[in-house]
């Protein structure tokens, strides 16, 4: 994520004050706190970031893909086989000791 300061190219950061108000909080622009109007400050997020992001799973990663075809068999009633529930009931015992 970068984050830039709209004009001046002073970095923003932790403590840096944005913007020309006076101290009480006053943002009405005047000649003696700035332009009436400023630069827009801007935020760039990565692509990952965005991918991340997404609760509708619209990503390309590998484990999108996995999940969305798990998703469509079990849709169309052909993910629960009998190998598979065999391998869950033997892990199942195993783990009961």
């Amino acid at each position: 994520m970068q984050i830039s300061g709209g004009g001046g190219g002073t970095p923003v950061g932790p403590g840096t004050r944005v913007g020309g108000g006076a101290a009480t909080g006053d943002a009405t622009p005047t000649a003696a706190n700035g332009p009436a109007f400023a630069p827009q400050d801007s935020l760039q997020i990565s692509d990952e970031a965005l991918a991340l992001s997404r609760p509708d799973g619209a990503s390309t990663t590998p484990r999108a893909e996995l999940v969305a075809r798990i998703k469509a068999e079990i849709e169309a009633g052909t993910y629960d086989t009998a190998d598979k529930l065999e391998a869950a009931v033997g892990r199942m015992l195993d783990d009961l000791g």
